[in-house]
């Protein structure tokens, strides 16, 4: 992480080793850890071992804990209320594109990538909208 965080604060104009030194102490005296703890109650099992989520949401921050944890628990409360998580396997489309969008499913190319054939040319445009 020092290389990464001098690498890139070293790519700035002017850019001055106090940037460097915040960096560090983050993660010398566990910044991210620090913010891990206070955030784990609404944290999805996927997030936990993801350590740059907590060094992201710090730098956002200043390195300021206290807003980032804040910030943190508002996008997980983003994340909660528009189904984010499960959008893709749960996802039901409304029954007025069903109904009015022709479409035809054809099965899956070499990659598994669903292929689907819509005849643009039969959408009931008025019934979609009606």
């Amino acid at each position: 992480m020092n290389f990464i965080a001098k690498q890139t604060f070293s790519n700035f104009h002017g850019a001055t080793d106090r940037c460097t030194d915040i960096e560090d102490e983050f993660s010398f005296f566990g910044g991210g850890l620090l913010l891990k703890r206070r955030t784990i109650d609404c944290l999805t099992p996927k997030m936990l071992p993801d350590e740059s989520i907590f060094y992201r949401f710090s730098k956002a921050r200043n390195f300021n804990i206290k807003e980032a944890e804040t910030m943190l628990r508002k996008y997980m409360d983003f994340r909660r209320e528009y189904q984010i998580d499960t959008i893709v396997t749960d996802y039901n489309p409304p029954e007025v594109l069903n109904i009015y969008t022709p479409t035809s499913f054809f099965g899956f190319d070499k990659e598994g990538f669903v292929l689907r054939y819509i005849d643009v040319g039969e959408i009931d445009v008025r019934g979609k909208l009606i």
